[in-house]
C-alpha cells in the first residue's frame, strides 16, 4: 500500500481547513481549456553547477490545486500517447501510466495492442483504477519511447484536478499492472533519448519546470547538494533538516502542497516559530497558527543548501482569517511510516530538485 492511501483520513481532515475559493476552481477549469522505524543516514555530496548535459529537453510543469476538493494538488505535464493528447500528473510515489477513462483511444492509434491483461490497482480508499493494459507510442517533450504500457481504465478513477491520468516516477516501487513494466524514466535512457535516468523538477506555483537528462542550470543557483536516499527506500527519500529539527527524512510527495510531519517533530518546528499558538483540531492534527502579518519562517536544509518552506500565508485560519496555519501538519506516527516527513510542494517552493534513478539520489539547490 503506497504512503498516501495511510495518510487518507488525516490529510482529507488538514485539507479541509483550506478555505474554497472561485479563483483555484476557476485555475482548474482554464487549464483545462487552454490545453485541450529508524532509517539509516544517506550521505551528501558537494558538486559545482553542472554544465547543460547534451540532448537535455525541458518542458513545462504546471501547479494546480484545487482548495474545492481534498487531496487534489497535480504537477500536470502533457504527453502523447498513440494519438491521444494527455495531461499527466507526475506522481512521486507511483511507477505506471495509468489514465481515466475516456482520456486514451486506442483505436485512433495504429501502433496501439491490446495486452488483454487486466489490471486492479488502488492509489487510496476512494480512488481505484479498474482496466486494460495497451502497449502503445510514447511522446515527452519530444522524446518518443515505443511499445509503452498504458493503463486504460474503465473507469474515471482520479481526482487529482485537471489531470487525464498519472505519470509515475518512483525511485524503485514496483509496477502495479502486469509486466514487465519499467518506470519512463529509465525507459527513456533505454531508448537512448537521454543519457542519464534523471530529470529536474521545479514543483513551483510560477515558472514550473521538468528537464529531462538532468538539471537545467537556468533554474538553480549556487551549489548543488546530492543526498543518497538510504537502501531499500522505494521513493525520493533523503535525511535532511527542518525547522531546525535534525536528521529528518523527508519523502517527496508531488499529489499535495502540505508537509505532513509525525507529531513529535510538528510540535518541535512549532515551538521555534514566534507568536505562534500552537492547537490540535478536531480531527486530532496537530497545528500552528499566527498573525499572517507576521508569519515566520520554516526553514528547510539539505547540506549546504537552506531555504524557507513555502505556503506560510496560503491556508487561513477558519475562526479568524487574520491568522495563518503553518504549511506543516502534525500527524499520527502510525500515519506516516519509517518516521519519515510526507514533503509536499509547499517545501519545494524555493528549492529545485534532481531525481537520479541511476545514482539513488537527489540533487538540491536554491531556486534561481
Amino acid at each position: 500500500m503506497q504512503i498516501r492511501s495511510l495518510l487518507a483520513i488525516v490529510l482529507l481532515a488538514f485539507q479541509l481547513q483550506v478555505r474554497p475559493t472561485a479563483a483555484s476552481s476557476a485555475e482548474v477549469q482554464n487549464f483545462a481549456t487552454s490545453t485541450g522505524g529508524h532509517h539509516s543516514q544517506g550521505g551528501h555530496h558537494h558538486g559545482g553547477r553542472p554544465r547543460s548535459p547534451k540532448g537535455l529537453l525541458v518542458a513545462p510543469l504546471h501547479q494546480i490545486v484545487n482548495f474545492d476538493l481534498p487531496h487534489s494538488t497535480s504537477h500536470l505535464i502533457e504527453v502523447r500517447s498513440g494519438r491521444s493528447n494527455l495531461h499527466l500528473s507526475l506522481d512521486a510515489q507511483f511507477t505506471d501510466l495509468i489514465v481515466n477513462s475516456g482520456k486514451y483511444n486506442p483505436k485512433l492509434s495504429p501502433k496501439s495492442v491490446n495486452t488483454k491483461q487486466p489490471f486492479n490497482v488502488t492509489r487510496t480508499d476512494y480512488e481505484k483504477a479498474v482496466g486494460s493494459l495497451y502497449t502503445d507510442t510514447f511522446s515527452i517533450a519530444g522524446l518518443t519511447i515505443q511499445h509503452f504500457p498504458i493503463g486504460l481504465g474503465k473507469n474515471k478513477w482520479l481526482n487529482a484536478p485537471a489531470a487525464d491520468g498519472l505519470l509515475g516516477f518512483a525511485l524503485a516501487w514496483p509496477s502495479e499492472v502486469p509486466g514487465p513494466n519499467v518506470p519512463f524514466l529509465a525507459a527513456l535512457k533505454q531508448s537512448g533519448a537521454i543519457k542519464s535516468a534523471s530529470m529536474g523538477l521545479a514543483l513551483w506555483k510560477q515558472g514550473g519546470e521538468v528537464s529531462f537528462g538532468g538539471a537545467n542550470p537556468k533554474k538553480f543557483k549556487g551549489k548543488m547538494e546530492w543526498v543518497d536516499v538510504p537502501a531499500r527506500f522505494p521513493f525520493w527519500s533523503t535525511p535532511g533538516k527542518l525547522g531546525g529539527v535534525d536528521d529528518v527524512l523527508i519523502t517527496m510527495d508531488t499529489q499535495r502542497m502540505t508537509v505532513n510531519a509525525p507529531r513529535g517533530i510538528a510540535d518541535k518546528i512549532f515551538k521555534t516559530l514566534p507568536g505562534a499558538i500552537l492547537y490540535t483540531d478536531e480531527f486530532g492534527i496537530s497545528s500552528a497558527r499566527y498573525p499572517c502579518n507576521k508569519a515566520p519562517q520554516i526553514m528547510v536544509e539539505f547540506g549546504c543548501v537552506k531555504v524557507p518552506v513555502g505556503g506560510a500565508t496560503d491556508v487561513k485560519y477558519g475562526p479568524d482569517p487574520t491568522f495563518c496555519v503553518a504549511p506543516v501538519a502534525g500527524v499520527d506516527d502510525t500515519a506516516v511510516p519509517n518516521g519519515d516527513v510526507i514533503a509536499g510542494a509547499y517545501l519545494y517552493s524555493n528549492l529545485y530538485a534532481v531525481v537520479d534513478m541511476e545514482k539513488g539520489a537527489v540533487g538540491y539547490a536554491a531556486r534561481a
